[in-house]
């Protein structure tokens, strides 16, 4: 009656009452109907019963006699939807008997105890019997007719439930005997190494007290020490930190270092100037756990700690710079160049551990360092393509044409986007993109309206979005332009942020440019970090178009030099300083984005006395001359 029953091995398991309650199925035969408060008076009658039939069937023939040895009745538990009680009956051989009963009429989901329960399942051990009890032709079968039917199955299986279950029980005392030898076994072999390990021990101190060195005069040189387990953190992220390492451990255990607390034989908080993250781990080698603790650090975005030098550190980003920055660096003083490399070493993080070991081994490279060049002369300007004449009696070729030319009006979306309809699959590749530019609360909302009737606006939103965010102008490529166009917008409370150009490196998030109004004043240009701006809550709008904001610029250029104008060349200076360090440092693309005219500019508007500034504007005209004198000579 039951499909999902299969007869093969259920009448050779007894059944308990934690089966019972984890197994809830199955259909309504009704036979037996009783009070719920009488359940356990009829249910000991019902053993009587039974045991009363069984004797009519042993006395059929049959040499092998049970009876019911014990009863219990389960506490209600709902399957289902409905609460039920099981009565379990357990037989003299081993066997189980147990009958279903619930109350589906008057209030399915408790019992009452005036409640009538209704029995409709009966399983002899784990075999579902329901069809013996069922009624015949619409009538209920006597009581005593049904307990001589199932004590007739039971009977009939009890040889098979017996012989099965001795076999089982002999093959658990075989397994339990065999563990006690490997137990036993790997016991008297740590005795025997524990004994080996003291005689090699006596050994040596003889051998040294009577040779006077500590060298094994055997034939057979003595085995190696094991070596000691280690991990493998060779294709790891890795962090770059300045000795002295961030945790005090020994030398061989492995630190990570994260933004969130992080698993290891040792953690702790720690603040590092050169680290920006203060969750840190060591890692034993020897620990059990280690690789385990490896794996999931590394999971959750923890970085393996690669301690050097300050000089190190130095080589490593030197290492990295473009080889024709190198002379100009090299130029440099100690703490100009340390200014200079801040961003090589900041690129440094997430490189392979294999990698920054290889970079922290290689020499300083060997370049003739650009000749000094005083801020007075450091006006240049570029030099024409006949000049490689000088260099070589063929005539050079023309330079190449810029590959990007300024950006002056939103691109448009991609013929591909604008054809073909936005899937689902295509809003989540997207959001992944735009994970940095979203905060994980406007991400999650979005997901939400995904499942709803709008979905398909925000299917399309999305992939816009990426759209734009993918194919807007990077870091300088709107220098030029007196209205750039603004890209994005932040909004959150009365302050807005509209994005002009993404940083060029990374994800474009760390260094974006554009104008921030806080306030309400007008506000001011500058560089953002978009990253800072999601990790505080602030949306990005879905609803702004690409434009120019010419009001603002034509405000900001109409200031008159009052305290406001003040403050606005004080930002001005701000974002100047960072524009020559990027110069100097090889951050922006000279021949995509020629610094000249805004260098010649800086030299002007900014006053000898100035030493910090009139040190930047060295150095980047420095390497702006390396430059266009290495491209010469590529050319020529």
């Amino acid at each position: 009656m039951r499909c999902a029953d299969q007869v093969e091995g259920l009448l050779l398991e007894a059944v308990s009452v934690d089966d019972i309650v984890q197994d809830g199925s199955g259909q309504i035969y009704d036979a037996l109907v009783v009070a719920f408060q009488r359940l356990p008076t009829a249910m000991k009658a019902l053993s009587r019963v039974l045991n009363a039939a069984q004797s009519k069937v042993a006395d059929g023939g049959v040499s092998q006699t049970i009876s019911v040895a014990a009863m219990q009745i389960s506490p209600p538990f709902t399957k289902n939807g409905s609460t039920n009680v099981v009565a379990l009956f357990e037989l003299s051989d081993g066997q189980t008997i147990a009958i279903y009963f619930h109350n589906p009429e008057t209030t399915p989901k408790k019992i009452q105890l005036d409640d009538a329960v209704v029995s409709w399942k009966w399983l002899l051990n784990k075999l579902d019997i329901t069809i013996a009890v069922a009624p015949e032709r619409g009538r209920d079968l006597d009581v005593r007719k049904v307990a001589e039917r199932v004590m007739a199955l039971a009977v009939a299986n009890s040889k098979k439930f017996q012989a099965a279950n001795v076999k089982r029980a002999e093959k658990l005392a075989e397994i339990t005997a065999l563990k006690d030898k490997i137990a036993s076994v790997d016991a008297e072999l740590g005795k025997v190494l524990e004994e080996i390990k003291a005689l090699e021990i006596e050994h040596g101190e003889e051998a040294a007290w009577s040779n006077g060195i500590e060298e094994s005069t055997a034939a057979e040189p003595a085995a190696a020490p094991p070596a000691l387990p280690t991990l493998d953190i060779s294709t790891y992220a890795a962090v770059v930190a300045i000795a002295p390492a961030p945790m005090q451990v020994p030398a061989d255990w492995v630190q990570m270092n994260a933004s969130a607390p992080l698993q290891g034989s040792e953690t702790q908080v720690i603040n590092r100037a050169d680290l920006s993250n203060r969750y840190f781990a060591a890692l034993d080698p020897q620990d059990e756990l280690s690789g385990e603790y490896l794996a999931l650090n590394a999971k959750a975005g923890a970085c393996v700690v690669f301690v050097a030098s300050e000089e190190q550190v130095r080589t490593m980003a030197l290492n990295t710079a473009p080889v024709h920055q190198l002379p100009s660096l090299l130029a440099l003083s100690m703490e100009e160049q340390k200014i200079a490399l801040e961003p090589y070493i900041s690129r440094l993080a997430g490189r392979s551990y294999a990698e920054l070991a290889k970079l922290a081994a290689m020499p300083i490279p060997e370049m003739t360092p650009a000749p000094e060049i005083s801020p007075a002369s450091a006006v240049i300007e570029p030099q024409p393509v006949e000049a490689a004449t000088t260099v070589s009696d063929n005539p050079a070729p023309a330079l190449p044409e810029p590959a990007t030319p300024p950006v002056t009006q939103a691109p448009a979306p991609s013929a591909e986007l604008a054809r073909r309809v936005i899937s689902k699959a295509d809003a989540m590749k997207a959001m992944t993109y735009l994970k940095p530019f979203m905060s994980v609360r406007q991400r999650n909302a979005v997901k939400h309206f995904m499942q709803g009737e709008e979905k398909q606006f925000f299917y399309d939103k999305m992939v816009e979005l990426a759209d734009i965010i993918r194919n807007m102008p990077h870091t300088y490529q709107q220098q030029n332009e007196n209205q750039p166009i603004y890209y994005l917008h932040y909004f959150k409370g009365g302050a807005d942020w509209h994005i002009a150009e993404k940083d060029k490196l990374g994800d474009g998030t760390l260094q974006a440019f554009g104008h921030a109004d806080l306030f309400g004043d007008g506000g001011e240009l500058g560089y953002i970090n978009i990253g800072e701006l999601v990790a505080n809550g602030v949306e990005l709008d879905f609803h702004f178009e690409p434009q120019k904001l010419a009001a603002k610029e034509a405000e900001e250029v109409s200031t008159p030099p009052t305290q406001a104008g003040a403050q606005g060349q004080d930002n001005a200076r701000v974002v100047d300083a960072q524009f020559l360090r990027d110069v100097a440092s090889g951050r922006i693309d000279i021949w995509q984005n020629d610094p000249s005219a805004r260098l010649d500019a800086m030299f002007a508007s900014y006053d000898e006395s100035d030493t910090e500034m009139m040190t930047l504007c060295g150095a980047a005209a420095t390497a702006y001359t390396d430059f266009m004198k290495w491209m010469m000579q590529k050319v020529g």
